[in-house]
């Protein structure tokens, strides 16, 4: 089921398909450096985030989608929307392969990922995590109007906190 779409990209859920592909992307180490505990992950992990994913629609309404480019109909990375128990908060989050870095994918998808997080899910707060030293990540949560608040300790790691409360221009 797709979620959203830009002028380039579209978002959907996820399917046992894009295995093969997400296996691929998430075999890039330095496309994991900042994600999870920064190492690349083996097909059976992929396996085991898909049905994660798979099983958050089901559970949540909403999840981590899969970003299609519309040119080429690729999978070219993903962005969505993920529950941290932990904090009772949901955080936006993002991952695209190399060949999509600097094209400005990130920051166009979620733009409308929050949108759906706030309007169609009806949430009144996203936050967003980040490594400090992330910068591409940074300069992408400022651009999407988050803003941050502090500096916090979570999965034994020392990363930025940043939060928005207010439904971003329609």
């Amino acid at each position: 089921m797709m979620i959203t779409e830009t002028e380039r990209l579209y978002a959907r859920e996820y399917s046992e398909s894009d295995l093969g592909k997400l296996t691929k992307i998430c075999s890039d180490a330095d496309v994991m450096r900042y994600i999870g505990h920064g190492g690349v992950l083996s097909p059976d992990q992929v396996q085991k985030m898909l049905n994660h994913y798979i099983k958050n629609y089901r559970e949540n309404g909403y999840g981590m989608y899969a970003v299609i480019n519309k040119t080429t109909g690729e999978l070219t990375g993903q962005c969505g929307l993920n529950f941290i128990k932990s904090l009772n908060e949901v955080e936006i989050a993002y991952l695209f392969e190399k060949e999509s870095w600097g094209k400005g994918h990130a920051t166009e998808i979620s733009k409308e990922i929050l949108k759906f997080g706030f309007i169609r899910i009806g949430l009144t707060k996203i936050i967003a995590l980040a490594y400090p030293e992330n910068i591409a990540s940074i300069k992408v949560i400022n651009k999407i109007g988050l803003k941050f608040v502090k500096p916090i300790h979570i999965w034994e790691r020392d990363l930025n906190y940043y939060s928005s409360e207010t439904t971003p221009d329609q």
